[in-house]
């Protein structure tokens, strides 16, 4: 590459250079050229004061400069701190008048209060010859060895702000011209803008490398919470931070000393030889106890600190001279110290304080989250080991096996040498050990026996206080011998008291320390547990054989239990087979007697006939509510009997079930009514059976009233969530005697031999259903006033969409309904009387062809054949059941859209549910009511509206 020519060579420079200090030298002899020789000068310095930002350095070339420019012996800077001292930062030379650099003057120290105080630059001729003026020995004796003792001083000002002094000392008795002062001043005032805006950039930088550096420690301290971890990388941080040689973090004792947990820079060479600071004793325990930053700038001559000999000299060693230290604190409290050293005497600034208490503050809690974790993992290991603990214990079932089981967890836990696990044997006066185990070796199972002295005050054991045995006090004793050989002094013995009984204890056994409290806690809870499980076992072993005995007579028992048991299901079977036989059989004959009178009460008879046929109605239907009532009482006892709970409507079901009773009422003269009912009123309740307990009720107080006589329902809050239904009558009330009698089935209290009918299942039936709806059902009887009967049931809230009102039912169709449409049925059914009940009955539609087939499977071929536009379907044939002639019916597309009506004595509830569920029209139970069957034929043949 070729050499710039446009750059000056060497040789060139130093001429210039030569001719510049020709001229400077020729302007310092002329006395003419010195305000031109000043000019310069103070515009050379201006140029330098813009051309760098470091205060140190424009310290000293000011100095320089000023001596130079005033041909003086020396000159000094000194800028002023927050708290008023002087600091100073530059001279020139170092060997003058001046004191070494970075010495700090108190705000009162020699002259400098004349000049800052008055701001005015100040002219001393002769230092010495000043009495006035305080001046400590080193001054002193320095002014005596210099010959420069004479002085200008002028203040720095910004924005008459006084931010420093700028002094030049000349030989003894010179005395500055006024241009000369002037001139300084005017210098002081241009240095103090330049140092002011370094002092500010400097400022700024320390403030940002300081939040670097805390940001760095907070990211260090925040990647673990391992407290060693943590406690090194804070003191390693502070070191830098604030320019230290030593740091070291101390942690704060429930007895107020300090322990150090971690030690940074030349305080690592001697960590350990003072791991515990007393409380109050020194700087860090003045900054735990005081909860305040303390600090020494030298603490070899600090009278605060309690030092001796030795300690003066391992501080100084440890590069301890001057030191802070700061509390560490959460939540208020004074948790442990964060401290620095210096190996020098130093004064600590309020922002070096401050940013060591930020930095302990942060450290403050990542100790506490670091503390937290390590007691949290401590929590976990012991919860772990007391399950471990508490799950032996529940395995194990003898004395010996918990107690082997126990040791070895227990000794984990505890962090001892040996955990031992003994019963008393207080007849004896001896110990004797279930389970021992120890660092080396283990011993399961009895047989070591040593005497009950060793364990202590045994009535302070009875007492549930644990003993503290130094071994040696018990010598001489070969026990206390054996344990003194493996190294355990100290041991502990921790009682098990089970029922107020003292039966043994836990001893753990300690080198020499003192036991923790947190081990004394955990030792007292295991031997709790111990004690409980220990005596149970003993319990269990001594009534093993009466347990024994007692499963064989159990067994016995169970075998006759379960025989009779076996027994009554068979009866209960047979009873539930009898009363479903019964049930069907009863109804097939009384399908045909009420069904062919129905069809005889539709014709125009004699008055005669119509009342033979009206006793054979009511004959037929009062079989027909016994075949049901005691099919219902079965069913409740069987526990067969489904519910459907819902808000059931108070008043409109009360008044139905009036509005039913009213007709029977009429004959007997009996007046039936109800008190007027909110019509808001909902009670949980199954609303069919509910109205079947009122009409119940309701009936029962119309049949047995007296001629004239009333019958009122009622309606009553009871308490916050109840309500009562009430049934009133005048009747002749019932004897106090017979009132318990009153529910039980078929016992009518003498109503038998009277006129009055029923069959003594009604009011056994309704309890049964108040009962299982959660209700209770109970009278009030008075004999010749009358009883009331009431129904307790639960209130509930109203429905969210509750209905209006419920569609009237369609009217029942016409029995001689000549435009009926036409229409074939089909009619598959076994038993002739019931064919020959639907052929009578459909003779009333007289458009209307019935098919019939007395088995399934030729039921199935005409339903294929001629397509019927109804099937009447019974479910007992004698082929194939009625359900599978339903199923295949459906599953033959040829008649999977007949409409099937199943007519059956099948009463049963469930599965007249899941028959309608599989797509049935309707099911008919037997006896059939004509009108109902007619209606529905009519329903089924009646053509869709196009």
């Amino acid at each position: 590459m070729e050499p710039d020519s446009g750059r000056a060579q060497p040789a060139e420079v130093a001429r210039l250079r030569e001719k510049v200090a020709d001229l400077e030298r020729q302007l310092a002899a002329d006395p003419a050229l010195r305000p031109r020789r000043e000019a310069a000068e103070l515009a050379r310095i201006a140029r330098f004061l813009t051309a760098t930002l470091d205060v140190a350095t424009v310290s000293q070339r000011v100095v320089e400069s000023v001596r130079g420019l005033f041909e003086a012996s020396g000159a000094g800077l000194r800028l002023r701190e927050p708290d008023g001292s002087l600091v100073l930062v530059a001279a020139s030379p170092s060997d003058g008048p001046y004191m070494e650099a970075g010495h700090r003057a108190p705000p009162d120290f020699s002259f400098y209060p004349l000049v800052v105080d008055s701001g005015r630059p100040l002219q001393i001729p002769d230092l010495l010859a000043q009495p006035a003026l305080v001046l400590d020995a080193a001054l002193l004796q320095r002014l005596r060895d210099s010959h420069a003792r004479a002085l200008l001083a002028v203040p720095l000002r910004v924005q008459e702000r006084i931010t420093g002094v700028l002094t030049v000392a000349a030989a003894t008795g010179r005395v500055f011209a006024d241009d000369e002062v002037a001139l300084l001043q005017a210098f002081a005032d241009q240095v103090a803008l330049a140092l002011e805006n370094s002092r500010s950039h400097a400022e700024v930088v320390r403030r940002q490398e300081e939040a670097e550096e805390l940001a760095r420690v907070a990211r260090l301290v925040s990647e673990t919470l391992d407290l060693a971890t943590v406690g090194e990388r804070i003191v390693e941080g502070v070191l830098g931070l604030l320019g230290v040689h030593s740091s070291a973090l101390s942690l704060s004792r429930p007895d107020g000393s300090l322990v150090a947990i971690a030690a940074g820079g030349r305080a690592k060479e001697y960590a350990g030889t003072w791991d515990v600071v007393p409380a109050g004793i020194g700087l860090v325990g003045l900054a735990a106890t005081e909860a305040r930053p303390m600090w020494t700038a030298d603490f070899r001559d600090d009278a605060r600190l309690e030092a001796g000999p030795e300690i003066r000299a391992r501080n100084a060693a440890a590069g301890f001279v001057a030191g802070l230290a700061v509390p560490m604190r959460v939540a208020g409290r004074v948790t442990g110290v964060l401290s620095v050293g210096h190996p020098a005497p130093r004064t600590f600034t309020e922002r070096e304080i401050s940013l060591l208490q930020t930095c302990a503050d942060q450290a403050a809690i990542a100790i506490n989250n670091a503390q937290t974790q390590e007691a949290l993992a401590r929590q976990a290991e012991r919860l772990r080991i007391l399950h471990e603990i508490d799950r032996v214990l529940i395995a194990e079932h003898g004395p010996v096996a918990i107690a082997e089981a126990v040791v070895f967890p227990l000794r984990d836990l505890l962090g001892v040498p040996r955990v031992i696990v003994n019963l008393f044997d207080l007849a004896a006066g001896e110990v004797e050990w279930l389970a021992a185990a120890g660092r080396r070796r283990q011993h399961l199972g009895p047989g070591v026996r040593y005497p009950l002295r060793l364990a202590g005050d045994v009535e302070a054991l009875r007492r549930g206080e644990p003993q503290m045995i130094d071994t040696r006090s018990l010598l001489p004793d070969p026990a206390a011998e054996a344990l003194l050989s493996a190294g355990l002094g100290l041991y502990m013995v921790v009682p098990m008291i089970a029922g107020g009984e003292l039966i043994g204890s836990v001893s753990v056994c300690s080198e020499a320390e003192p036991f923790a409290a947190e081990i004394v806690s955990i030792a007292q809870e295991v031997a709790t547990q111990l004690a409980i499980a220990i005596a149970q076992a003993r319990l269990h072993e001594r009534v093993k054989g009466q347990a024994e005995e007692l499963e064989r007579r159990v067994e016995e028992r169970t075998r006759e239990l379960s025989d009779a048991t076996a027994e009554a299901d068979r009866a209960n079977q047979a009873k539930s087979e009898f009363l479903s036989r019964m049930s069907h059989e009863l109804r097939t004959p009384l399908n045909a007697i009420l069904g062919f009178a129905q069809l005889l009460e539709m014709d125009a008879l004699s008055a005669r006939q119509d009342e033979s046929v009206d006793q054979i109605l009511r004959a037929g239907r009062h079989l027909l509510g016994l075949i049901n009532e005691v099919l219902e009482i079965s069913r409740i006892e069987a526990g067969r009997l489904q519910l459907s709970l819902e808000p059931v409507p108070v008043a409109e079901t009360l008044r139905e079930a009036v509005a039913l009773i009213g007709p029977s009422a009429t004959p007997l003269r009996v007046s039936v009514g109800a008190d007027a009912i909110d019509e808001s009123l909902h009670v949980l309740a199954d609303r069919q059976r509910l109205q079947q307990v009122l009409l119940n009720l309701l009936s029962n107080a119309v049949k047995y009233n007296r001629p004239d006589g009333t019958v009122r329902a009622s309606c009553e809050r009871v308490g916050d969530d109840g309500l009562r239904i009430s049934v009133t009558d005048t009747g002749r009330g019932i004897a106090a005697d017979r009132l318990e009698r009153l529910f039980t089935p078929f016992d009518r209290l003498g109503a038998e031999v009277s006129a009055v009918e029923g069959t003594g299942l009604g009011l056994a039936l309704s309890k049964a259903l108040v009962d299982a709806m959660g209700g209770t059902l109970y009278v009030r009887s008075q004999p010749g006033v009358g009883s009331t009967f009431c129904v307790e049931l639960l209130v509930v809230a109203a429905p969210v969409a509750a209905v209006a009102g419920r569609p009237a039912p369609p009217g029942p169709a016409a029995v001689g309904d000549a435009h009926a449409s036409p229409g074939t049925i089909l009619y598959i059914e076994d038993n002739l009387s019931n064919l020959r009940l639907i052929e009578s009955i459909l003779s009333q539609r007289p458009g209307v062809c019935l098919l019939s087939a007395m088995q399934g499977r030729v039921g199935l071929d005409l339903a294929r054949t001629h397509h019927p536009d109804l099937i009447l379907l019974d479910r007992h044939l004698p082929d194939i059941s009625g359900d599978q002639v339903f199923g295949q019916l459906r599953e033959d597309p040829r008649t999977r859209d007949i409409p099937v009506v199943v007519l059956s004595a099948d009463a049963i509830a469930s599965e007249l549910r899941r028959l309608l569920e599989a797509g049935v029209r309707a099911y008919l139970t037997k006896p059939l009511d004509v009108r109902q069957l007619l209606e529905i034929i009519d329903e089924s043949l009646r053509p869709a509206p196009e």
